[in-house]
């Protein structure tokens, strides 16, 4: 049996699931586990060869030619997995499905429901990846509270209750800073774990995004106020670059964690060499070079960001290579 790990975003999409989970994945690799990375996105297109850069990101492209989202890209960048069409599905491809096969009469007239049929083959692509992997990590997109989501977190109630040892729940969610107060708030994380466990699902795990380090008494906070264990509580800061927040969570023990609520050996995590590539290359006194990109879209942070990333991989590369 594979292990699963789900992560669930809260109080607002973009708080940094995918480079989490991504970084969760590396880790795991790191121990010498098979890791697979799937983007469960509830909105209705297709795909993401649709929608648009302007408004979505750049369209990322895998090596079987499926145009995804682009937290994809980030899987391969951190993770190091390749993706394929098997890592990527959206509300409308499932119900897309689930239409085409009633009209071929696979249901013999029976009524189509979200459960079980929608979350069935939610529970397929799961199962999928798992024959071919040690451990499957799910990045539900969007956050806890949207409407279009709810037939995924049914499927992740369902998969934890049937496979219970097996599963575990990751939250990422920010703890807001008011400037004008000068305080931390963790009311709406709180408000976001109960929309959570409103479906059932109690996370085991809450990553607290924030961009400036909080007082210890926070996290005593949100464990007091959610039932999320103080130990499972962890500080998730900003950095000046996405490569290091595997290091991050590596130093807080998070990998840890996760092998021990997934039953996993305590491996050693080989993070030295990868320790060392981020650090040269966070150098300050690396050289600058000026580069311009011409582009059809005004977003270039994320219309354009695996030209971005490959152009700094390239500054990666050893002098002696």
């Amino acid at each position: 049996m594979s292990k699963y790990i789900f992560v669930a975003g809260g109080v607002i999409s973009g708080t940094g699931k995918g480079i989490s989970a991504a970084s969760i994945g590396l880790l795991l690799k790191l121990r010498g586990h098979s890791v697979s990375i799937i983007k469960f996105d509830p909105y209705l297109n297709v795909n993401a060869g649709i929608l648009a850069p302007r408004e979505h990101g750049e369209c990322f492209l895998c090596d079987d030619g499926t145009e995804t989202d682009l937290d994809l890209g980030h899987y391969e960048r951190i993770a190091g997995t390749t993706v394929t069409h098997k890592n990527i599905c959206t509300s409308g491809t499932l119900y897309k499905e689930l239409i085409q096969e009633q009209e071929e009469g696979k249901y013999l007239g029976e009524t189509i429901q979200i459960i079980p049929h929608l979350t069935g083959k939610i529970h397929d692509r799961l199962t999928t990846l798992g024959e071919d992997s040690e451990i499957v990590i799910a990045e539900i997109g969007g956050c806890v509270g949207d409407i279009e989501s709810g037939g995924f977190y049914e499927a992740i109630r369902q998969f934890k209750q049937k496979y219970y040892d097996d599963t575990i729940v990751v939250m990422v969610a920010p703890i807001l800073w008011v400037p004008t107060i000068k305080e931390f708030k963790t009311k709406p994380l709180q408000r976001s774990i109960k929309d959570l466990q409103s479906f059932g699902i109690a996370p085991d795990m809450v990553l607290c995004r924030v961009d400036r380090e909080p007082p210890k008494k926070i996290l005593d906070k949100v464990s007091n106020m959610t039932s999320v264990p103080r130990e499972c509580c962890f500080i998730a800061p900003d950095v000046d670059t996405i490569y290091k927040v595997p290091i991050e969570f590596y130093e807080r023990e998070i990998d840890d964690l996760v092998a021990d609520k997934l039953h996993l050996k305590r491996n050693g995590c080989r993070i030295g060499q990868y320790r060392k590539l981020v650090e040269k290359a966070s150098n300050p006194e690396l050289p600058t070079v000026k580069i311009g990109v011409f582009g059809k879209y005004d977003n270039c942070d994320e219309a354009y960001i695996s030209l971005k990333e490959a152009l700094i991989h390239s500054s990666y590369v050893p002098e002696n290579s």
